[in-house]
């Protein structure tokens, strides 16, 4: 089983305006479409393994939530590392 949550304990989930919906998922979303198989966070290979999700999410998300709105957001992830969650063409 795989558990992904927006924000650690005791901190707030941060909105995406431009997207209309939260900033997890933007980031989520890019992070399957590619984005976390790419660059310092991923191999790749053209599949998304959670564990480079959880690297891109990490990376993304707390610099965005201090950027856009000055407070703390640490999305939260656990699961089988080495499950791939999706796969893509590039």
């Amino acid at each position: 089983m795989t558990v992904i949550s927006a924000t650690g304990v005791g901190e707030v989930a941060s909105w995406d305006e431009n997207a209309k919906h939260g900033l997890l998922t933007s980031y989520f979303l890019k992070a399957i479409d590619g984005e976390a198989d790419k660059g310092k966070t991923g191999n790749n290979n053209q599949q998304i393994e959670l564990e480079e999700v959880k690297k891109y999410l990490e990376l993304e998300v707390p610099y965005m939530a201090r950027r856009l709105y000055g407070r703390e957001q640490h999305p939260q992830i656990s699961g089988n590392s080495t499950s791939v969650i999706s796969t893509y063409v590039d």
